[in-house]
């Protein structure tokens, strides 16, 4: 029988970390199986500022409709108290983000109050360690419209894995992955696994309703600040220029950038910068991603892991330089189909190597008859996903 943790205001994070640290001590993580919880959160409403400043992080429009990732910002800390818990067989530091699926079975307005919920499962075998599940689904109006299982490997005995991702952030919960050293301004490798989780964590945007988060990005700060959310207009696109939504076009005839929505004709052709674009089912674009996008997602996300804050803290886990979050990368992805997809979909991605910052990727993507097939690679591949129509 499945015990439920019902929670009456958003966890902090700052004593989850304390937990995670603790975790990995001696004697302290006996194995064993999954604990049959549930921990649930009601009543959990967006703070606008927070999500203005994390669609201005990932690239997407201010809008009144939530973009896939971010309810899994909102989970964050639920997850992190569930993967803390003591009866946690797996200790916290240490897990691999492998692949996350999403699911959207209704776009969720930001206005909504949402039910949040959070379950591990399945517990298995994988070459590499141990690997499971961890379930979260978003209610509003007594329905589910969102869902996500996110996998996480425990390594044991044995070569280190080639996938990033991220411990649990929300987002997918936040990140440690696999680099390998790479000279500043060259494409980065794979590599060891390392990381750890630090104290002090800014908790993310989900909280009961009244309550303002910490660690959003302060409005009109330069270059990545905010538009204020009453300054934002309804579908306005991010202001170009930032690192994460500039981008540029692997087709167009002058160099520049290419921006990510550009508006369908009747003829099917697209409009964008005074270009004309003849429709495709293909698409690509070259991402410059700075360094700072490390730092400006761990503001929104709450994953203030030094392997994507800190040259020094990734140094001294085997990082040449700080990597993206993998919960980034994926977000980043969806922002550039942004206006092309399903209202509903089911959106499936596998992490690879990581992205060293500040780094140059290409994006592609093509369509399929149920929807996109998409990744993100440089010299070695980072992502690799689709997005299917439901």
């Amino acid at each position: 029988m499945v015990a439920v943790v019902e929670l009456s205001s958003g966890p902090g994070t700052t004593a989850a970390y304390a937990r995670a640290a603790l975790g990995l001590l001696p004697g302290l993580r006996r194995g064993g199986p999954l604990p049959d919880v549930e921990v649930l959160h009601r009543g959990v409403t967006v703070d606008r500022g927070h999500l203005a400043a994390y669609d201005r992080v990932c690239g997407f429009r201010l809008t009144d409709t939530l973009p896939a990732t971010y309810p899994q910002v909102l989970a964050f800390p639920l997850t992190m108290r569930l993967l803390t818990a003591p009866d946690f067989p797996l200790p916290l530091i240490g897990l691999v983000h492998i692949a996350n699926r999403i699911t959207v079975r209704h776009p969720i307005p930001s206005g909504a109050t949402l039910d949040i919920s959070i379950r591990a499962l399945n517990l298995r075998d994988h070459p590499r360690g141990r690997q499971f599940d961890v379930l979260t689904t978003v209610s509003f109006d007594g329905a589910e419209a969102w869902r996500s299982t996110a996998t996480y490997l425990r390594l044991g005995p044995g070569p280190a894995p080639e996938s990033p991702g991220d411990i649990p952030s929300a987002a997918s919960p936040p990140g440690i992955t696999s680099a390998a050293a790479s000279e500043p301004g060259t494409n980065p490798p794979g590599g060891t696994p390392a990381g750890v989780i630090p104290s002090g964590v800014t908790p993310p945007g989900a909280t009961p309703s009244g309550a303002t988060p910490s660690g959003v990005i302060p409005p009109g700060a330069t270059p990545s600040g905010v538009t204020p959310p009453g300054a934002a207009r309804r579908g306005a696109a991010p202001s170009p220029g930032y690192g994460p939504g500039a981008a540029s076009s692997a087709a167009p005839s002058s160099p520049g950038t290419l921006p990510a929505h550009p508006s369908p004709g009747a003829d099917g052709s697209r409009t964008t910068g005074g270009h004309e674009m003849v429709a495709s089912p293909a698409t690509g674009s070259v991402w410059r991603v700075p360094a700072r996008v490390g730092t400006d997602y761990a503001a929104v996300s709450g994953d203030r892991n030094p392997i994507h804050t800190s040259r020094l803290g990734a140094r001294l886990f085997g990082y040449p330089r700080p990597i993206a979050h993998g919960m980034w990368t994926k977000a980043r992805a969806l922002a550039a189909l942004e206006g092309r997809l399903p209202d509903t979909s089911t959106i499936d991605v596998t992490f690879k190597k990581p992205l060293l910052l500040p780094c140059r990727a290409e994006f592609h993507a093509t369509r399929t008859p149920s929807g996109w097939d998409f990744s993100v690679h440089s010299a070695h591949p980072h992502l690799t996903g689709s997005i299917v129509a439901i």
